[in-house]
């Protein structure tokens, strides 16, 4: 063995490497993808941002000229949106069995709301 060469440190049978090392990470060995996990990333990062697309321009002076209904029709539509995209995060992680560990989250430490504190 040269010593440049790589030592996988996780090592399941028929897993690549980041697989087998995300599924050792989140502690949780049941994960898997579905097409919901799919269906999430093309939303996250193709319609979503293509809703930025619909208003081109200065959207504060848009968001000025509106009368109080359709100014609250926008609000309203913006809430719901984010619900889903909530609900969809959600949905995917609970199908993958990854939980919350699988978005990124961690468990809280003192270190992190002393950071979020000096922001």
């Amino acid at each position: 063995m040269t010593e440049f060469e790589r030592i996988s440190v996780y090592s399941i049978e028929g897993e690549d490497d980041h697989g087998a090392s995300f599924r050792c990470r989140s502690g949780n060995s049941e994960f898997r993808r579905s097409w919901l996990t799919y269906l999430t990333l093309a939303f996250l990062l193709g319609v979503y941002p293509a809703q930025a697309l619909l208003f081109p321009g200065d959207t504060s002076a848009m968001l000025q000229s509106l009368n109080q209904g359709t100014l609250m029709v926008v609000l309203v539509v913006t809430i719901v949106m984010q619900w889903a995209v909530f609900l969809l995060l959600y949905a995917s992680s609970f199908r993958e069995q990854t939980g919350l560990a699988g978005l990124g989250f961690q468990r809280l430490r003192l270190l992190d709301l002393a950071w979020a504190g000096a922001f």
